[in-house]
C-alpha cells in the first residue's frame, strides 16, 4: 500500500507490505506488531478519558488526556517515529538514516494528523483492517 502522508509540514512517500516487518525488526531490533500494540494501548487510555469527560469542554478533554498519557509519553513518541521512518524507508530505500531523519524534525505536534494516519497504515497493514482504534456501539 502507497500513500503520501505530510509530517511536520514536510510531504513523504510510505509505503507499506511484509517487507516492512522485516525493516522494522532489523532497523529498531524490535518487532513492528509489539510496537503497534503500545500505539493501540494509548488509543484505548484516550478513549477511556474521553468518554469519562463527556460534557466537559474540549480544553479540559485535552489536558485530561495529556494527564492520562503523560508517563508513557516518550514510548508514544519514539515508536510513532519509528513506525513513520520506517514507512517513509519502505517506499524509499535509499532514504536517510532514522537519526538524521530527526535531526531534521524541528516541532512535533501529536495533534496532526499524521500520527493518526501512522498508526491506521500499521493497524490496517499488519493487523487487519478496521482495529485501529477501539470503539464500542450501542
Amino acid at each position: 500500500m502507497k500513500k503520501k502522508l505530510k509530517i511536520c509540514g514536510k510531504e513523504y512517500e510510505v509505503c507499506s507490505s511484509a517487507f516492512t516487518m522485516f525493516l522494522y525488526k532489523k532497523e529498531f531490533k524490535t518487532g513492528i506488531i509489539s510496537d503497534i500494540g503500545r500505539l493501540q494501548e494509548f488509543a484505548i487510555i484516550q478513549e477511556k478519558v474521553e468518554k469519562e469527560m463527556e460534557g466537559k469542554t474540549q480544553k479540559e478533554i485535552e489536558e485530561a488526556i495529556g494527564l492520562a498519557l503523560m508517563p508513557q509519553m516518550d514510548t508514544f513518541i519514539e515508536v510513532a517515529l519509528r513506525i513513520a521512518y520506517i514507512f517513509i524507508k519502505c517506499a524509499n530505500p535509499s532514504f536517510m538514516t532514522f537519526e538524521e531523519w530527526l535531526q531534521t524534525i524541528e516541532e512535533i505536534d501529536f495533534g496532526d494528523p499524521w500520527v493518526s494516519e501512522v498508526t491506521e497504515l500499521a493497524v490496517n497493514s499488519f493487523c487487519g483492517q478496521g482495529t485501529a482504534r477501539t470503539t464500542q456501539t450501542n
